[in-house]
């Protein structure tokens, strides 16, 4: 069974207006008319070809599946030869026969190229769809059985049990009249439409869908295979059981019915065992009829088994080789100090390769690549650097991240299987000695302080930090890196008061953000770390940690929110600007990559959903915590002062 929420497409089949294409195709001297809904298919996706219910019925019954052709595929439907748009002008009452029909679906695959499908098939097209699957066909990725029995044998048997379910006139009548042979009889006909509204199609009036298909019903079919009876079957189905090969059918399998199905739990309960590792969904509020009864629910069942069953693109897989290659680029132009070499005049391959000492053919690739990522740019017959490689690669430009960018984001992962394995961090980007690759890392901050200055101005002001609201704010900017965040306020406010605490490299590069961003007056810079928080004396307005708790453990974030409170004025507020996991949401990539980052180089800390830091904040005694909508950004109140 499945659960309640599903992937829908679009609920409104009969009023959908999706492209479709009519043809015919030549079959036993006559020809089968087939209808086609949608476009090509998109990347992994497969057509669905629909069999039609009777016998002698039409595709109308059905039709409403052509909404699934919103989910990325054709849908293909075909009437039957002899019924419907294949109807033939003379009788032919020998030939309707499941081998027939069976020839059909294959004669309509051949035709329209359908190498790999989905095969649905709904009452009598289920029987068929399984009959088709016995001949043992090549490139069907999955099976849908709407109510189609394996046996008519034991379908006839469970008809019979249902018709001794309902008042007992009803079953009278009906074997009065099957045994006199008056199945014509005004009483037969009504007692058998009224087994029908019970376990076949319960609706006053008649979908226009099925209306269509009673008007394109062929008898002839329906009495060849069926017989004159409703109940008792004369015709050449009433010995056909495939209930002892169902095991040789194995591509996987969907069986689907209703809770007053004619169809019933026996019948399906057969197929579904018969049939090794198939699923069967029962409709609660359905009989015969679950897309009509269900349609929106029916579909979306389907959709969603279409889509288990289907090769999706390769996704990141696809994407990985290319990803790597450009790591690798980069490593090898840091690596072998390309950058430096060609910003020192060195234009061509030759020199390059000479000076680098490798080989011409290598460094040939190499060059060739850096200009494709942009590190690299052609002109003038020879190499330079482009704008990205002299603001931030050069050894001799503002911010020399080579060598940070090799530490942090490439050589790091180099053992992350290892670490894995053992839970143990061969290096650790927390520690004091990392100090120069922060100082790295605030450098290009401080180079795109500008654009993001726009970004932290818009988060103050939604946190009601203003010129207006909070005029002369105290901030202390613990673990600044670059300060841009903080020193956005000051920016915006000449009477706000800046502390920047880190590292003596990191707090270096705050300074110099501070003299690019004009409010150096405004600002004091603290070496030390947020282990040196019990040095300062306050009050701040304010207290801002960026991207500092996941390198922390609870037991430490505890005893820094405690002194952070220490340092706060009455009401003063704490932000905390954290990546956040949401627990079975793993859309946003950016705290689960960034804990295989973090796990890759830290030997601490991790990423914390935002309860956990709302229960840190909590317990170490603040008030009102709230996640900025749409950020990373937590935020609470000092509640009050600690001496």
């Amino acid at each position: 069974m499945t659960g309640d929420s599903l992937p829908q497409p679009a609920e409104t089949a009969r009023q959908l207006d999706i492209p479709h294409v009519d043809g015919r195709i030549p079959f036993r001297g006559f020809s089968t008319w087939y209808r086609i809904y949608g476009g090509p298919e998109e990347a992994g996706k497969l057509p669905l070809v629909c069999l039609h219910g009777g016998p002698g019925g039409s595709h109308d019954s059905i039709s409403s599946l052509k909404a699934l052709a919103t989910t990325g595929r054709r849908v293909i439907f075909y009437d039957q030869l002899g019924s419907g748009r294949s109807e033939i002008p003379e009788p032919h009452p020998d030939w309707w026969t499941v081998d027939l029909f069976v020839e059909e679906v294959a004669n309509v695959r051949r035709a329209l190229d359908l190498d790999r499908i989905h095969l649905l098939g709904y009452s009598w097209g289920g029987s068929l769809a399984m009959a088709y699957l016995l001949t043992k066909p090549q490139g069907v990725a999955s099976l849908i059985v709407s109510g189609g029995p394996a046996s008519f044998i034991q379908f006839t048997a469970e008809s019979y049990r249902l018709l001794d379910l309902m008042p007992p006139e009803f079953g009278a009548t009906v074997r009065r009249h099957e045994a006199e042979g008056t199945c014509d009889h005004p009483d037969y006909l009504a007692a058998t439409n009224a087994f029908c509204e019970r376990y076949v199609l319960p609706r006053h009036p008649q979908p226009a869908s099925v209306e269509e298909q009673v008007k394109g019903t062929n008898p002839e079919v329906y009495l060849a295979m069926n017989g004159p009876k409703e109940f008792e079957m004369l015709g050449n189905l009433r010995d056909w059981d495939i209930r002892d090969r169902l095991g040789e059918i194995d591509v996987p399998t969907l069986v689907t019915t209703g809770r007053f199905d004619i169809v019933t739990d026996q019948v399906a309960g057969t197929v579904h065992r018969g049939i090794r590792g198939s699923e069967w969904v029962l409709f609660e509020d359905s009989a015969h009829m679950a897309l009509v009864d269900e349609p929106e629910r029916y579909r979306a069942v389907i959709a969603q088994f279409l889509a288990r069953n289907e090769i999706p693109p390769l996704g990141i897989l696809g994407e990985i080789g290319w990803e790597a290659a450009k790591v690798a680029v980069i490593r090898a132009a840091v690596e072998l100090r390309i950058i430096p070499i060609v910003g020192a005049g060195h234009r061509h391959a030759e020199d390059v390769a000479k000076i680098a000492g490798c080989s011409l053919a290598g460094i040939r690739v190499l060059l060739d690549a850096l200009c494709h990522l942009g590190v690299l740019c052609w002109a003038d017959g020879g190499f330079r650097l482009s704008a990205i490689s002299r603001e931030y690669l050069d050894p001799e430009g503002p911010v020399d991240y080579g060598e940070a960018l090799l530490a942090t984001d490439i050589r790091a992962f180099d053992r992350f299987t290892e670490h894995v394995r053992t839970g143990h961090v061969d290096a650790d980007v927390s520690n004091p000695g990392a100090a120069s690759i922060w100082a790295a890392v605030a450098r290009a901050d401080l180079a795109r302080w500008a654009d993001s200055a726009r970004a932290f101005r818009e988060r103050w002001a939604s946190l009601g930090v203003t010129p207006s609201s909070m005029p002369g704010v105290r901030v202390l900017d613990a673990g600044c890196g670059a300060a841009v965040a903080s020193l956005t306020i000051a920016l915006d406010d000449p009477t706000a008061s800046i502390t920047c605490l880190d590292r003596e490299v990191v707090v270096d590069v705050a300074r110099r953000t501070a003299e690019s961003m004009d409010v150096t007056p405004q600002a004091s810079f603290v070496p030390g770390d947020v282990s040196t928080l019990g040095a300062l004396d306050g009050p701040f307005d304010l207290v801002y940690f960026g991207d500092v708790f996941h390198f922390l453990d609870p037991g430490t974030i505890g005893r820094v929110l405690s002194e952070t409170r220490r340092l706060l004025a009455d009401g003063g507020r704490v932000v905390l600007h954290e990546p956040m996991r949401s627990p079975g949401d793993f859309t946003d990539g950016y705290p689960y990559l960034g804990a295989v980052w973090l796990f890759n180089a830290a030997s601490r800390g991790g990423i914390y959903t935002y309860d956990q830091l709302a229960s840190m904040l909590g317990e170490a005694g603040f008030v009102s915590p709230e996640r900025l909508r749409d950020t990373q950004w937590v935020h609470a109140r000092n509640a009050s002062s600690v001496t």
